[in-house]
């Protein structure tokens, strides 16, 4: 569970679900 453990705001993320949604939507707004 460490892939991304750069920052330490990763130990307080939403669930999966939500965290994948905000990652998608960045994602998208940046290409």
């Amino acid at each position: 569970m460490a892939l991304h453990a750069d920052k330490p705001a990763t130990l307080m993320l939403p669930p999966a679900p939500y965290a994948a949604a905000l990652l998608g939507g960045w994602w998208l707004d940046r290409q």
